[in-house]
């Protein structure tokens, strides 16, 4: 897997005024370009050292146009091919566009297996005394929680502000608990647009907790298929007590028990033949009942969701904010700090991976 050289973090509305930019020197028979892209394939005209690529939405894909999604091209063998060239042909067309260097997201991938990464879930900036201090009592009086108590914080975050996804907002929150607490509740940032605050923010707020706290927490995307609308983010907690991982969804408010009572994680959860009959919801770790038919959430317990598993790489947004995204969830999923947990077949323009071996272990 190679990675455009000016490639970082991924943002999706600085309007790109190039046309040609460098690979990594991509070399083989089997190469393929993915870019991320709004528009028909139509309204796109691609190029590789002057000659045409028919370029293609990956499938499977419900993202219509109007939506930034992946798409794909065959390259033809060339041993010294550099030069990619990208002309839009219309105004409907738009390129993903890193917020930091402002050039495209683009990938190539040679069929070569991921590299294989893992995650960190610390952070020494941390500010743990702020971050108590925004806790209700007694929930910021814990030590290390383990995961009954990881939940009593999962339900303050749930209720914590109005979920506003992209149809509902325009400034996204980021990936820092007070900022998310006072925008998410004021519904506004601080240029006065509606916020952006949904799943991965409540992901977040509830991770810094936990690690305020002292207990190892970390960031997991699910996603049925990689060009769909059909996301979600949640988050793992260690439970000490367990010594295992343990999924809380605190946005959905929900939790996942075997038939002996036990949490689960992502994995195991996706192993299941039916996530919404271990779904578990209720006020307190000890008063976890089986979802109602007016649970609100179902979307977020089905099967297909679990298809593709992620940990987002590091939990430092404090010391690195360049570690967090400025728009994650707002499109196709596409930042390379997610590390899919390799079952079967990877997603061929994420350039990392976990191994199983590594997702288990604190």
């Amino acid at each position: 897997m190679k990675i455009c050289a000016d490639e970082g973090l991924t943002h999706f509305q600085k309007p790109w005024s190039g046309r040609v930019f460098t690979l990594e020197n991509p070399q083989g028979d089997e190469d393929t370009l993915f870019l991320l892209a709004r528009g028909e394939v139509h309204h796109l005209a691609v190029a590789a050292d002057g000659v045409p690529l028919s370029l293609a939405p990956c499938l499977p894909c419900n993202l219509g146009p109007q939506h930034f999604r992946w798409m794909e091209a065959s390259l033809p063998t060339h041993a010294n091919r550099q030069n990619i060239e990208i002309t839009l042909l219309d105004p409907a067309a738009a390129l993903a566009i890193d917020a930091n260097t402002g050039h495209p997201v683009v990938r190539v991938s040679d069929g070569s297996p991921p590299d294989y990464l893992v995650p960190s879930y610390n952070d020494p900036a941390l500010p743990a005394a702020k971050i108590r201090k925004l806790l209700p009592g007694p929930l910021n009086r814990l030590q290390n929680p383990d995961w009954q108590d990881a939940w009593r914080i999962a339900l303050w975050v749930h209720g914590a502000w109005t979920y506003r996804n992209t149809h509902a907002g325009e400034y996204y929150c980021p990936w820092r608990i007070g900022e998310i607490l006072r925008w998410g509740g004021l519904g506004k940032g601080p240029d006065g647009q509606p916020v952006i605050a949904m799943c991965v923010h409540y992901a977040v707020a509830f991770q810094q907790c936990c690690l305020a706290l002292g207990t190892p927490a970390r960031l997991v995307p699910l996603m049925q298929h990689l060009n769909g609308e059909n996301g979600h983010f949640v988050s793992e907690i260690w439970s000490r007590s367990l010594k295992k991982w343990v999924l809380i969804d605190p946005q959905a408010a929900l939790c996942y028990l075997d038939k002996s009572g036990v949490p689960l994680n992502a994995l195991e959860v996706a192993q299941a033949a039916d996530p919404r009959a271990l779904a578990r919801s209720g006020p307190a770790a000890d008063q976890l009942e089986p979802l109602k038919n007016d649970f609100p959430h179902f979307f977020a317990c089905t099967k297909n969701l679990f298809r593709h598993i992620g940990v987002w790489r590091w939990a430092d947004f404090y010391s690195h904010p360049e570690h967090g995204a400025d728009g994650h969830g707002t499109t196709a999923y596409a930042e390379s700090a997610i590390l899919w947990l390799k079952q079967d077949r990877h997603p061929p323009m994420f350039p990392y991976a976990l191994k199983v071996s590594d997702y288990l272990k604190e």
